[in-house]
């Protein structure tokens, strides 16, 4: 997950997708790298796949995350 979380600040995000994924082979139940994985799905413009399944919570932390992204220096 901090792989993840250093490739995506590093707007690399599909490097940041790949190391989500791993990261959720490994421990299936890491809600974290789960929404981690959800913003960088989301970075790339994909929503659709991004927001599959979520939440109502679970999205409006995932827009605003993005939001985030890319309003902060």
């Amino acid at each position: 997950n901090n792989l993840g979380m250093s490739y995506l600040r590093q707007d690399r995000p599909l490097d940041a997708i790949n190391a989500f994924r791993r990261a959720l082979e490994r421990e299936p139940a890491f809600s974290v790298a789960r929404l981690n994985l959800r913003i960088a799905l989301a970075v790339t413009g994909d929503f659709a796949v991004a927001l599959a399944g979520a939440t109502d919570t679970e999205q409006a932390s995932v827009l605003n995350s993005v939001c985030l992204l890319y309003t902060s220096d």
